[in-house]
């Protein structure tokens, strides 16, 4: 089963299928760039539908995905035999003509020698960037209107014709220009026909078959080569000689790779180290030239002295890493790339200055800022450990927190602060060898909430303390989530009226830890108590009521004998004699 597509760039070439439309099976991708697609599905059941979709890639690794699509297999296995003509020819592409020019559309015509798809590139500059007409044409006349021009502009163009074998034809640049407000028409632009076939020399031949080579698709080549090995005049040619004369031709045939726009691009910018990508339109090595800017002399054949990569790959993505570099030093390199056969493509001198031995701290935000902490986030160019001064600027007062983890990314939160407070923040950047680094002094203010405090963990002590009037002593202690104050509030008896009238003394520091003593109950009596604990901005939270009996104080000896006798005697009273 034959699978075939086209795309409207160049793209490599995959099909995904199985028995439903979840797949799990694949063919080998074909990186091959190219817009006419072929893949052959083989492995199949007898009387079975299956699913499928096709999958391309182009040279900047974009992928897309087609829909769903389903075929069903013959009862009987078959064999089909596709046979295929060679056909080593572009689309010549001629009469060219731009018509109908307005102040915002025109119109191109033009003829092509056989079938091709209709492509137009055009811009307001040799790079183009819009693309207009038919992928999926198949015609000798193609007609192309390019809409929502700039009035008064010059446009720059280019006919690219596909034929059914991916042989690409193509016209050289040409340019026209949108009408002005109220300007005419000019005469149509048109092609001078030949007025007669003449009959190419020797070298005009070889220069057309150079053309012809340079325009072939890749599956053209890759029959020729098929078909190399029956040749009976190559019998007697050593391999040596076949194999440098192919590579001298190729070489004069094969455009250079072409480094994508946007790249090379320095990456992981290090000291003492530095990554150096780039991508191509092609598959090619990986090489990389370097010079410090004191050793760099462009007046030299070679102004690199420095030579490093992989000369072997073949990668359209590719990575070079540069270790030993001397820290806060500017220098220059190139990249080159160049593919089996070919010539190079060199990106021309760029130049990186690597960072500081100390590290630098950069990027600071308060990424979150509460009643009692803050969060903070930043960078440094080399792993270090941090350390905080904390100056509260209401008291004066100093404090300092540390992160031990050495990093380039950092986060850290700043605890136990104070809530609607002016304070300030600098951080200390410490590297593996000791050197440090400073931030500048920075400000920030905690926050208050309008929640009041939340009261928890509350325990209630009570004892007797010993004397000639015994006292009760009641330690009462709770927690908060927030700084507040601590005050109690009570009334003997088991009461149910809502408000306490009795009070211990308002304690005003702010704490998240309260303790409150008092002395003021009563032995051998009850009494109900509530919590009450306010936050600077005067939210005041209470808790439930809570309901103590203090103990007895414990009877003396004397106490004891006295109230025997008490009962004796008042026994005796009682007997009549």
């Amino acid at each position: 089963m034959a699978v075939l597509w086209q795309t409207d760039e160049l793209a490599t070439s995959q099909v995904e299928y199985g028995l439903t439309d979840a797949y799990g099976t694949e063919t080998t991708e074909d990186t091959t760039l190219t817009i006419q697609h072929g893949e052959e599905i083989t492995g199949l059941t007898t009387n079975t539908t299956y699913h499928f979709r096709v999958k391309s890639k182009d040279s900047s690794n974009n992928p897309t995905t087609s829909s769903d699509y389903t075929f069903s297999t013959q009862v009987t296995a078959t064999t089909t035999i596709i046979r295929r003509v060679i056909d080593p020819d572009a689309p010549i592409i001629s009469n060219i003509q731009v018509k109908e020019i307005k102040q915002d559309s025109a119109k191109i015509s033009w003829t092509t020698s056989e079938d091709a798809n209709t492509l137009v590139a055009y811009g307001q500059t040799s790079q183009y960037g819009l693309l207009a007409g038919d992928i999926s044409a198949a015609t000798s006349n193609h007609n192309v209107a390019l809409t929502n021009l700039t009035q008064g502009t010059t446009y720059h163009y280019k006919i690219y014709a596909y034929d059914s074998s991916g042989n690409k034809g193509y016209s050289d640049e040409k340019t026209f220009k949108t009408l002005k407000e109220g300007e005419v028409a000019p005469p149509t632009e048109e092609e001078v026909p030949a007025e007669e076939e003449v009959t190419p020399t020797e070298e005009e031949e070889q220069r057309s078959i150079l053309e012809r080579i340079k325009t072939a698709s890749r599956g053209f080549f890759a029959r020729i080569w098929e078909t190399l090995p029956l040749n009976p005049n190559l019998l007697g040619i050593s391999e040596t000689i076949f194999v440098g004369s192919v590579s001298e031709m190729a070489s004069r045939v094969i455009t250079p790779p072409v480094i994508i726009a946007g790249f090379p691009r320095v990456e992981e910018l290090e000291p003492t180290r530095v990554k150096v990508v780039w991508v191509t339109d092609k598959e090619s090595n990986s090489i990389l030239t370097l010079a410090s800017d004191v050793d760099y002399d462009p007046t030299k054949d070679q102004p690199y002295p420095i030579i490093m990569g992989n000369p072997d790959e073949e990668v359209l993505n590719h990575e070079v890493q540069i270790i030993g570099l001397e820290a806060q030093t500017l220098y220059h390199y190139e990249v080159r790339s160049r593919s089996k056969y070919g010539e190079w493509a060199k990106s021309g001198d760029r130049i990186f200055t690597t960072l500081s031995m100390t590290a630098e701290i950069f990027d600071i935000k308060f990424m979150e800022i509460a009643e009692e902490s803050v969060k903070l986030t930043w960078k440094t160019t080399i792993p270090t450990r941090s350390n905080f001064e904390i100056t509260d600027l209401s008291t004066g007062e100093k404090a300092a927190q540390e992160d031990p983890s050495y990093l380039k990314d950092h986060e850290f939160v700043i605890t136990s602060l104070t809530a609607s407070t002016n304070y300030t923040v600098q951080i200390f950047a410490d590297d593996e060898i000791g050197n440090r680094s400073s931030s500048p002094v920075l400000p920030f203010t905690t926050t208050l909430s309008l929640e009041p405090p939340e009261i928890s963990q509350v325990r209630i002590i009570t004892s007797i303390i010993p004397g000639k009037v015994e006292k009760i002593q009641a330690i009462i202690s709770w927690k908060t989530d927030k700084p507040a104050t601590s005050k109690i509030y009570y009334e003997e008896g088991i009461t149910t009226h809502k408000d306490l009238v009795l009070t211990t003394p308002l304690d005003k520091e702010l704490v998240k830890d309260h303790t409150v003593i008092t002395t003021a109950f009563k032995p051998g009596k009850a009494y109900r108590l509530r919590i009450e604990s306010t936050d600077a901005s005067g939210n005041a939270s209470y808790s439930k009521d809570y309901t103590i009996l203090t103990p007895r104080p414990r009877e003396s000896i004397l106490d004891l004998i006295i109230k025997n006798f008490e009962e004796i005697f008042g026994f005796l009273r009682q007997m009549k004699f």
